[in-house]
């Protein structure tokens, strides 16, 4: 019997790149997934593309940077599913500069999507998991978490405070059986990628971190682990 089948997850920026593919594997795994995005587009196309899951499928425009839209999109997911068992805060955004050149608007953007919005989402989560003493929230870093580069500084920061807040999640909730994990991919095959000095051919593609995911699902109850990192052949 599928462990996974009929629970519950929700995944941010789901209706493209890396979320997509998270949502993807999780429906074909029996879950009941609830997505979100900004770009109502992204979102309207996922659906369709996925329709063959339309009773275990929800989709809403949300913009995770915004309190209000997470609340309201974690309400209509519970009311809809009747639980909450994983979160993955996948939703991203990159801006590339150096550090003369980075403006407010340039940092705060980032900031607020990349780390504000995971913030958001664990908020509005942590009360229903709590409740049924059970949870998963996984954080999508990546290796600029870990790692500083020329011209990633804003980024950087933002991924290097998802990993704090990953690590201060898993401390605290740790007594109500509620695990955090933050994955940290280098180059992943997406659009966020089009200028990267690597072939895409060659890149980590989105399916190998929903594969790491549903990796982290399927261990015991107690098996814990902080972060994965994944990197090319070669690398790392």
């Amino acid at each position: 019997m599928n462990s996974l089948k009929d629970k519950v997850a929700l995944v941010t920026g789901g209706g493209s790149g890396i979320g997509l593919a998270i949502t993807t594997a999780m429906l074909e795994e029996g879950m009941c997934v609830a997505i979100c995005g900004r770009d109502s587009h992204k979102i309207e196309k996922a659906e369709s593309e996925l329709k063959q899951y339309s009773s275990r499928l929800m989709s809403t425009p949300a913009d995770v940077a915004k309190k209000t839209d997470v609340d309201k999109w974690v309400k209509a997911a519970t009311k809809q599913f009747g639980r909450i068992d994983v979160l993955v805060n996948n939703a991203g955004v990159a801006r590339w500069s150096d550090v003369e050149n980075i403006t407010d608007e340039h940092f705060d953007y980032q900031l607020n999507v990349n780390l504000r919005g995971p913030l958001y989402c664990s908020q509005a989560v942590i009360p229903h998991m709590k409740k049924h003493c059970s949870g998963y929230i996984i954080n999508i870093s990546s290796i600029c978490g870990k790692f500083g580069f020329a011209g990633t500084a804003a980024y950087s920061a933002s991924k290097f405070g998802l990993m704090a807040l990953s690590d201060s999640l898993r401390e605290e909730l740790e007594q109500y059986n509620i695990k955090v994990t933050a994955i940290c991919p280098g180059y992943v095959s997406t659009p966020m990628v089009t200028d990267a000095p690597v072939p895409r051919e060659q890149m980590i593609q989105p399916e190998d971190i929903a594969r790491a995911i549903l990796f982290l699902l399927n261990l015991s109850e107690y098996a814990v682990i902080k972060e994965i990192v994944v990197t090319r052949k070669g690398e790392g």
